[in-house]
């Protein structure tokens, strides 16, 4: 007969086989081997071996999370534990022998003569039937299916389930709920009696024990079905006289059960609360803010900063003790001993408003300053903080920087060769890579396999044209005459030196060619600007170009290009001449090596569009600019993805209008998510006669007389009105005039959201 036992709790780690128990002990002549352990409800595992009070192996590594604090039954065995090993060992070694180089074939039905080769076995993993082939036939070996198992104990006390849901004793070996609907149910009555007549009074008595909220879990499972609920015990177990009352919450479960069924309790204890634990240290020094902003010794246990602004604090002042008197002279002066750049951090937080921090980076060496430390630093944010308050309370918490770690060894560079014409391959060219970049159709023809010698030749078609593999008359290439590769592919040519070439030949990106790459190209610290006419200067730490045919990445480090809107070519337009009224892409390109970067402008958004000179094969879209209608570039400022751009002396759009409106395109740069605002400027002082702007959407008016009392003060002409607008490209607005012939002029600037 088969006992339980479930004293404690367990904890595993996911692919060990060990478990390890907690709040109780394992004897040996208890947990025998053979016998099965159930964890959390999981499916049972055997039990293979005892190693101590606390630990045993299981069969099989554990397959599901680790964790602790785990509930667990084992089913203590005694005749049945010797036939679980020896099954068990049984099929180790099976598995051990049917491991051959060959491996194992397997499928839900028996082979076919077609099936597998000589010394190859088939498990019908249906049947059971293991054969083993030979001689071209497939031979039965035997059937590793056993008998299906008997049904095993009962898990938990059988009661008979009345349907009944009154408040009151069930009857002998009854249990009942006080709602007919089980996921509803708040509440069990249950018999001190089990099915079999045994008093289970105390049993049911310790589901209230733990003084946690939740004192259990109850599992009510039907041996003959599906059927599974599982509720938390949330209230004390009360006496009913005869039987016991359960508060419950319903958690999860399926199926249903009748009147007369039989089933079967169990209880998961929580465990009680643990003793609460001692306080914990205050993380970090705490000191006194001081708002002086002076270099001298502040007061015992206070710290100041050189500045009231934080964005431009550079020194901090703190005195040799904290606010609870320590001497901190050891922490304070080895806030410099990393030897980076950056020596370490140091975080200020607002003593009961943790949310109020300013974090700085030590730069420099610290300076005893008698009775005081000097600490350079730079501020790191949060961006727009608030400095602290005199006499607010501060905690300094510092983050240690490693040193700077020695330099690696130099790498060996790889050798490659820019072809752009047709070439032959000779014994030179061994190990080499040969990579066309040309701008046109070519051919790589290969030498005989006795004049190349043992080699391998690879390369890579990194242009949009074909590339043809060619053998001479002597040998063929895959037994072929010759091999077309499309743009991206790669491929390595082996010689084996006697008779004979072979190709491996690698895929080309897939179909479509090239994402969309996103507007500003990957980067570290970008930045675009023009502060003349006819210039945009470009530069980066880091910018990622692309292969504008097959999308390989190559990483520029130290950008810094100029491009000029009236050249053509490198560090120019792509094509064409100058032309007013329009935005220009910008641009960096690069060979395939990344030698050479240069800046391109082009009105072409699309990267396949654009056209490079000739070599020129990476490209990376770092921005857009707009030439205006006197063909000067309008002056921006860009960082990263956020630019701002303006023209304070150059109308976007001028002209006249009569009495009634007219409709004025105004440009913006063609990205998602630009904020821009539009100023316009009339010559009449009369408000009857101001032009004005309407609403963004065009016939959609405005009226002069409340845009002309927005108006802070008239003037006898230069009359301004604003608006901002979201838009994502040039657009349209509306000026008014109630009187004939107004003149306008209309401005605008503004920048891009990230």
């Amino acid at each position: 007969m088969a006992l339980v036992y479930s004293t404690g709790t367990v904890s595993v780690t996911n692919g060990s086989p060990t478990v390890t128990l907690s709040g109780g002990s394992w004897l040996e002549n208890q947990i025998l081997p053979g016998s099965q352990i159930r964890i959390a409800g999981e499916p049972a595992t055997i039990i293979m071996a005892w190693t101590d009070t606390s630990t045993i192996e299981v069969a099989v590594p554990i397959e599901r999370a680790t964790g602790s604090g785990l509930t667990y039954a084992i089913v203590l065995t005694s005749a049945e534990y010797g036939t679980n090993i020896a099954v068990h060992t049984s099929v180790q070694a099976l598995l051990t022998a049917l491991r051959n180089p060959l491996g194992l074939l397997s499928d839900s039905a028996d082979p076919t003569s077609g099936d597998g080769s000589d010394g190859q076995s088939w498990l019908n993993t249906s049947s059971g039937d293991l054969f083993y082939k030979d001689n071209g036939s497939w031979s039965l070996l035997l059937n590793i299916k056993g008998p299906a198992g008997s049904t095993g104990d009962p898990a938990g006390v059988e009661y008979t389930y009345d349907t009944t849901t009154a408040d009151a004793d069930p009857g002998s070996g009854k249990a009942r709920f006080n709602n007919a609907t089980l996921g509803s149910v708040t509440a069990a009555y249950v018999d001190n009696l089990d099915a079999g007549g045994a008093d289970v009074t105390t049993w049911l008595d310790t589901f209230d024990d733990s003084d946690a909220t939740s004192k259990g879990f109850l599992f009510v499972r039907s041996q003959t079905s599906t059927f599974l609920r599982i509720y938390s015990i949330t209230g004390s177990v009360v006496n009913g006289t005869g039987y016991r009352k359960l508060t419950l919450t319903h958690l999860a479960g399926q199926g249903t059960i009748s009147n007369g069924d039989a089933i079967f309790l169990q209880c998961y204890p929580s465990g009680s609360k643990g003793d609460a634990g001692a306080a914990g240290m205050q993380p970090g020094v705490t000191l006194t803010f001081d708002s002086a902003t002076t270099d001298d010794v502040p007061a015992a246990g206070k710290i100041r900063f050189n500045n009231a602004t934080l964005a431009s604090v550079t020194n901090l002042y703190i005195n040799d003790a904290d606010a609870d008197a320590n001497n901190i002279e050891d922490l304070i002066g080895t806030l410099d001993d990393a030897t980076g750049t950056t020596k370490g951090r140091i975080t200020f937080k607002e003593v009961g408003d943790e949310t109020h921090q300013a974090r700085f980076a030590v730069t420099g060496s610290v300076i005893d300053g008698t009775g005081y430390w000097k600490v350079p630093v730079s501020f790191e944010g949060p961006s727009g903080a608030a400095n602290f308050a005199d006499a607010d309370g501060v905690v300094l918490v510092r983050e240690m920087i490693g040193d700077k770690g020695e330099s690696g060894d130099t790498a060996i560079a790889g050798t490659q060769a820019e072809v752009t014409t047709t070439k032959t391959i000779t014994l030179a060219d061994k190990g080499i890579l040969q990579r066309f970049t040309g701008s046109a159709d070519t051919t790589f023809t290969f030498t005989d396999a006795a004049t190349l010698g043992e080699i391998g030749v690879p390369g890579l078609n990194g242009s949009s044209y074909v590339l043809t593999l060619e053998a001479d008359a002597a040998d063929t290439i895959n037994d072929a005459a010759s091999i077309d590769l499309q743009p991206g592919q790669g491929f390595v040519v082996f010689s084996n030196g006697v008779d004979r070439l072979d190709a491996l030949i690698f895929p080309a990106p897939a179909a479509g060619g090239l994402a969309a790459p996103s507007f500003v190209a990957p980067h570290l610290n970008l930045a675009v600007t023009s502060s003349d006419n006819v210039t945009v200067d470009i530069s980066a730490d880091e910018l990622e170009l692309v292969h504008v045919t097959t999308g390989e990445r190559l990483i520029l480090t130290s950008v810094a290009e100029t491009a000029n809107i009236t050249v053509s070519g490198e560090n120019g337009l792509d094509s064409g001449s100058e032309a007013t009224s329009t935005h220009y892409y910008t641009y960096i390109a690069a060979k395939f090596d990344g030698s050479d970067p240069i800046a391109i402008l082009s009105v072409e958004a699309a990267y396949a569009d654009v056209t490079l000179p000739t070599g020129y094969t990476h490209l990376a879209r770092v921005g857009v600019c707009y030439n205006n209608s006197a063909g000067n570039i309008r002056a921006f400022t860009q960082y990263g993805r956020e630019c701002a751009w303006y023209d304070p002396h150059t109308a976007d759009a001028s002209g006249s209008v009569g009495t009634g409106s007219a409709l004025v395109t105004i440009s913006v740069p063609p990205v998602f998510g630009v904020v821009a605002h539009i100023s316009v400027q009339t010559s009449s002082a009369n408000s009857d006669g101001v032009v004005v702007m309407s609403a963004i959407v065009p016939n959609v008016s405005i009226s002069n007389n409340y845009m002309a009392n927005i108006l802070d003060t008239y003037q006898s002409s230069n009359i301004r009105q604003s608006k901002s607008i979201m838009c994502s490209d040039s657009r349209q607005v509306r000026v008014d005039a109630s009187a004939a012939s107004q003149n306008y002029a209309i401005f605008t600037y503004g920048y891009t959201l990230p």
